[in-house]
This record gives C-alpha cells, structure tokens and sequence, in this order.
C-alpha cells in the first residue's frame, strides 16, 4: 500500500472516529432527539457530506456508535469480573459491598457512559438491528451477575440476577438524574438485604 492511501486511511479512520464519538456525546447529553447529521457534523468539527459519506444513513451511524460504545463497555465488564475473581468475595457481606462500589463507581466517575447506557436501553424507537445488538448486550451483563450469584449459592442465579440488575439500575439512573441526592448508604442496604434473600449459602 502506498504511503499516499496509509494516510489517506488513517485520515479517515480518525474522522469516522471523531463522528463516532460525537454522536454518543449528544446522545449522553441531549438524548436521541437531538441526533441529526448536522448536528452530529457540527459537534466532531466535519463537513456535513462526511457523516453520509462514511456511514450512509443515520440508523447505520447509531450501530456503529453502538458497537464502540459495547466494545470499551466489554473491556470495562472484564477488568470487573476479573477484579471480583481476585478479590476472592467469602461473604455475602462483602459481595454486597462490591457490587455497590461499581454503582458508585458509575454514578460519580462515569456518569457518561451511564447516560448512554440508559438512552440505549430504555429507547423504543431504536432500529431493530440496534435494539437487538442493546438485548444481547443486556444477556450480557444478566449473564456476568448470574455467574457470580451463582457462586454463591443462588439457587436461581438467572432469575435473582435479573432482580440485583434492575435494584442497580434504579439507583444508577436515580444518581445519575439527581447527583446530589445519590444515596450511598440506602443503595449499599438494599443491595445487601436482596442478596441476603436470595443467596442460601456459599458453595
């Protein structure tokens, strides 16, 4: 490949790239409503025609700002089940604690990428193929809870996991909606009276 191309590849890899992460940062901030190519255009720093140009259509330039979305989302998911794993949890106690430092985590560290993550999950009006890319996302992270409920005794970690994920999320959008009345304390009692029900014993 000439060196002409490389950098004419490259050129464009950083444009999609930049379009890409405009496009989420409206959607963290002004929500679906406010997508539109000009807008999206306006807020990377790129001509107009560049947004059609590298996605085609609308709905294509949403999968794709989607999918990098889940990708660095994947890594953050693995880095977490990797650090339960070596905390080496003995304790319903201290699984509870766990699970409510990640949500303080999000609401006070990355509110941003929470915003995102609830304008994609709660949207009805997504294209299909991106709404069904959002559910296998959600399989997704039910999967991760149920495998450590699991562990520990859950006798049906799929349905409890369900349960602790919604109780997360509730208090998630709560903190993220309205920072300054995040309850850390009310969150880290729910989270550890629902696991004392639904966790028997360890294994």
């Amino acid at each position: 490949m000439s060196t002409r191309r490389k950098h004419a590849r490259n050129k464009g890899d950083l444009t999609k790239a930049r379009i890409i992460n405009a496009a989420l940062d409206i959607i963290s901030d002004k929500g679906f409503s406010a997508l539109s190519h000009r807008n999206i255009a306006r807020e990377a720093g790129v001509q107009l025609a560049s947004t059609s140009y590298y996605f085609g259509s609308l709905d294509q330039l949403i999968l794709e700002a989607f999918e990098y979305f889940i990708e660095q989302e994947r890594r953050y998911l693995e880095e977490a089940e990797q650090q339960f794993q070596t905390d080496a949890i003995e304790s319903v106690e201290e699984l509870s604690e766990k699970f409510s430092e990640l949500i303080i985590q999000n609401v006070t560290t990355r509110s941003w990428v929470q915003s995102i993550d609830f304008q994609f999950l709660y949207n009805r009006h997504l294209p299909e193929d991106v709404r069904n890319r959002v559910l296998e996302f959600d399989r997704v992270m039910n999967r991760l809870i149920a495998k450590r409920l699991d562990a520990f005794g859950s006798p049906n970690p799929d349905e409890d996991a369900a349960l602790l994920l919604a109780i997360l999320r509730s208090h998630e959008f709560r903190g993220i909606c309205d920072p300054e009345h995040f309850d850390q304390d009310s969150l880290r009692r729910q989270v550890h009276r629902l696991l004392s029900c639904l966790i028997e014993s360890p294994k």
